[in-house]
């Protein structure tokens, strides 16, 4: 072992041995064999590791040296600095028992518990250290190196040239400091016989490395390089996955990263697969000073198209995915953000991308102060069986700002919000609508301590649509017409707080009554309802002027609201908070369609509860109860439980029916998370999403985990049980292992 490895700390340290120790080892042997893809390897930049590197300081710069006694010999021009050595030279620090330092020969010596702290704030512990009187050259014996990664590099000896090119022998590299056998030995180290710092390449080159785990050898290469800590990036390799599924069978993804000028780069991720030939991916990444984009490109030319179903069934599929935003002025920005893919499934078949539907976006935004702006253009493509991307729509342009006035008006804030928007469907309905909202508010506390707030807005709109459907005209769809709605809205909202106040909590109870008035909505079966097509009715949303989602639908009649809500606040952080309420459509045309819990005189009923304790512990429930019957229309928990060993998350909902607000189905849901911390080192993880309506789990995985300061290992199960054309249901296993400052790498297999 080397001497430099005593240096490692003693406190606190995990220990192993017998065959419990063996498992780790066994798990990293069969994967790091896999590492091996060329006689010489080379890794990209990732968590780099630091190196030492010696830099003289300026030429002004003076030396400044603390000691318990000093010696100078005029003749042999040798002075000695002797117990407690303290130099200060430029942003170098040094420590040393006893410092020699030689006129003649412009060197200087460190002998005894020595301790360097460098400019990039490394610290170099050593025997003793050698340098020239400007740090140009140097060489030190049994070097232990503290870096500003955490990780830890020791070396037999390390001589510096002045080329500059750094040599060191006997090289051990970690970030274990507490993960230790009972003899000291680090949970895994990189060793070789002699590692090149060559400056000019910022690089750093090993001969002979090898891994060990617990000890125990598991790869080994003749020549392995990484970039030096002064690198944010290099070309290289970066740690490869392997796996296997009955869909594709066995599988090898090998990145290498090429690194091309600072602002810009290239990721090759190559996928090997036996079933269907190898698969081809480049990531493309630049920044140009004023913003960045990104492009991600796949393809594959499927060697046996005719075993999978339609629409996978074709030699060549693949997609294009783009991402880019950049800064015109402080205050505005433009960017997109696309998606191009051959057919439905083919960026899930090859686990790309999981998405449902891709939003193709390109769009312009300022914001200044509080004014808002933004213009953008959409296009929808849904990978959905049995949903047509003819039926979404393409909008071109949608428009939106919100603007605030300095001033105030009535002594109170007056504001203009205004929403625009072209779409046409290659099937179905075209839309041109203009909406535009002047609104007011101005908020009053009187003497009692009510908080009184009058409101008022005017909305207008103007809308021309074609093939709206409609029941009650020939053919079931009206023709081209154009609508123009003006929308008065006054309300009042009155808010009374109560509060109580002990040595340890305090209780605040709120009534509150709003009243809201306005004209009908007309015309609404001679417009389509674009954005305000879904709606939940809760407590979140009961006191807004408008209700809905969106601006096509306008929130006419006239309708009172009352709700009271209690808040318990303790002095240490936790708090409880409960609302409860309803509304009451008093006179006017209701806008609410059946399904929405506002559909009735009197509204369905609408609570809420959060719920936090302590810090870990929290509650939050939604609810919605028929107002006669008070059986739950809508019921949506989360909890959430972290302990010193336990973590838990749980997530409930059970909604209704809906279908005048894209909700055709009842929804009944579960999805958790949990955790359970065993020992120090190992951890149970687990999740899963059950359908409560459907009666089948939809996804699941279950785990065990081991961890330490510098190496984590998973053993992961997953199934998911969606199936959609020739994506099928997947079940596998994964382990993955990660060495901390190194990489990750994963190992996979199907288990259908």
């Amino acid at each position: 072992m080397l001497q430099g490895q005593a240096l490692l700390p003693a406190r606190g340290k995990r220990r192993w041995a017998g065959a419990r120790g063996l498992v780790p080892v066994l798990l990293c042997a069969l994967l790091f064999p896999l590492l091996i893809s060329a006689p010489h390897f080379t890794l990209a930049a990732s968590n780099r590791p630091a190196t030492p590197y010696l830099k003289a300081p300026g030429k002004r710069e003076a030396m400044d040296v603390v000691a318990d006694r000093f010696t100078n010999n005029s003749q042999s021009r040798v002075a000695i600095a002797i117990g407690n050595v303290y130099i200060v030279y430029g942003k170098y620090r040094l420590k040393a028992d006893k410092v020699v330092y030689d006129r003649a020969g412009n060197t200087l010596k460190a002998i005894g518990n020595v301790w360097l702290r460098e400019p990039n704030g490394n610290i170099l512990k050593a025997n003793d250290l050698v340098l020239d009187d400007k740090f140009k050259r140097g060489f030190a014996n049994y070097v232990q190196l503290l870096m500003t990664n955490d990780a830890t590099l020791t070396a037999v000896y390390v001589r510096r040239e002045e080329g500059p090119v750094t040599t060191f022998e006997q090289v051990a590299y970690t970030r274990c400091k507490t993960c230790l056998t009972a003899s000291g030995q680090p949970f895994w180290e990189l060793k070789s016989e002699k590692a090149t710092y060559v400056e000019q390449d910022h690089r750093i080159y090993h001969e002979n490395a090898r891994m060990e785990v617990l000890g125990v050898p598991v790869f080994w290469l003749p020549y392995l390089s990484h970039p030096d800590p002064q690198t944010k990036k290099a070309s290289g390799f970066l740690i490869p996955r392997f796996g296997y599924s009955d869909t594709l069978g066995a599988q090898a993804e090998i990145p290498y990263f090429i690194n091309l000028a600072p602002n810009y780069d290239l990721t090759l991720r190559p996928r090997f697969t036996s079933k269907q030939g190898p698969l081809a991916r480049a990531i493309w990444r630049h920044h140009t000073g004023y913003g960045k984009y990104k492009v991600d490109a796949s393809g594959i030319y499927q060697l046996k198209p005719k075993r999978i179903t339609n629409p996978g069934d074709e030699h060549l599929r693949g997609a294009i995915q783009t991402n880019g935003q950049f800064d015109l002025t402080s205050s505005w920005y433009w960017g997109w953000d696309g998606t191009i893919t051959s057919d439905d499934t083919y960026l899930k078949r090859y686990k790309i991308d999981g998405n449902d539907t891709f939003t193709n976006t390109a769009y312009l935004t300022g914001l200044e102060d509080r004014n808002y702006f933004n213009a953008a253009v959409y296009h929808y493509q849904s990978t959905i069986a049995g949903e047509s991307s003819k039926t979404l729509p393409f909008v071109h342009p949608h428009i939106q700002s919100s603007i605030i006035f300095d001033q105030a008006v009535f002594g109170g804030e007056l504001g203009l919000n205004s929403k625009s928007y072209v779409l046409t469907r290659r099937n179905g309905v075209d839309a041109t609508h203009w909406t535009s909202d002047l609104h007011w508010q101005r908020q009053m506390i009187n003497d009692a301590g009510m908080l009184i707030t009058p409101f008022a807005n005017v909305r207008g709109s103007v809308a021309t649509s074609n093939n709206v459907i409609d029941p009650t005209v020939a053919g079931g769809r009206r023709g081209q017409e154009s609508v123009a709605r003006v929308m008065p809205k006054a309300g009042l909202d009155i808010r009374w707080p109560f509060i109580s106040s002990g040595d340890q909590s305090q209780h605040i109870i709120t009534p509150a009554a709003q009243i809201v008035t306005a004209t009908n909505e007309r015309k609404t079966n001679r417009l389509s309802n674009e954005d305000a097509a879904t709606f939940s009715f809760d407590t979140g949303n009961q006191f807004l002027s408008d209700r809905f989602t969106g601006t096509d639908r306008f929130d006419g009649g006239t309708r009172a609201d009352i709700g009271l809500i209690y808040e318990y606040l303790l002095n240490n952080g936790g708090f409880a908070k409960v609302a409860v309420g309803q509304s009451y459509h008093i006179a006017g045309r209701n806008s609410f369609a059946r399904g929405s819990g506002l559909e009735n005189t009197f509204s369905d009923f609408v609570a809420s509860v959060v719920l936090q304790p302590t810090s870990n512990l929290r509650l939050h429930y939604v609810g919605r109860f028929d107002s006669q019957t008070f059986d739950p229309k809508r019921q949506e928990v989360h909890a959430e439980l972290q302990l010193d060993n336990l973590f838990l998350a749980v997530n409930y909902g059970n909604i209704d029916a809906s279908p005048a607000f894209s909700r055709p189905m009842r929804q009944h849901h579960v999805w958790s998370q949990a955790a359970l911390q065993l020992g120090s080192d190992f951890h149970l993880f687990g999740g899963l999403r059950y359908d409560v309506r459907s009666g089948y789990i939809v996804t699941n995985h279950v785990g065990i985990g081991w961890e330490c300061d510098c190496a984590t290992i998973k053993l992961t199960y997953r199934e998911n049980r969606t199936r959609d054309r020739d994506v099928e249901p997947d079940r596998s296993v994964q382990l993955s292992v990660e060495f901390k400052t190194l990489g990750t790498t994963q190992v996979g297999s199907s288990v259908n």
